[in-house]
């Protein structure tokens, strides 16, 4: 899962959030838009599958390195689905937060993205 940050370029409205959250599913070659709340469940079902470490653990190991075309598909998606996440944004922008791994194939989500 890619964690983005959304927010306005065009500055000025005080009434108007700062930014908003929203993600990008990956899995296997299929890719899937998150609203802030999709992402937010998402995280927290891989925080309930996490066992709290003991001193006696390995050292994690780090992901293997993901492909750019990744982030490039996932950016690119993201940007073409912004209308139809409802953004109170007139100049939208898009800031990569994070890459998430370890988020299965057996979520909870509906698979429409609206």
């Amino acid at each position: 899962m890619l964690v983005f940050r959304c927010y306005d370029r065009i500055t000025g409205n005080l009434s108007q959030p700062n930014a908003i959250i929203c993600g990008v599913l990956c899995e296997a070659e299929s890719f899937r838009t998150l609203k802030d709340w999709q992402v937010l469940r998402l995280l927290n079902e891989l925080a309930g599958t996490v066992k709290p470490s003991a001193d006696t653990d390995a050292e994690p190991t780090a992901a293997p390195a993901g492909k750019i075309e990744i982030l490039t598909k996932a950016e690119a998606l993201l940007r073409e689905d912004l209308p139809s996440l409802d953004l109170p944004f007139r100049q939208p922008e898009l800031e990569l937060l994070g890459i998430v791994v370890g988020i299965g194939q057996t979520t909870l989500l509906p698979t429409s993205t609206s």
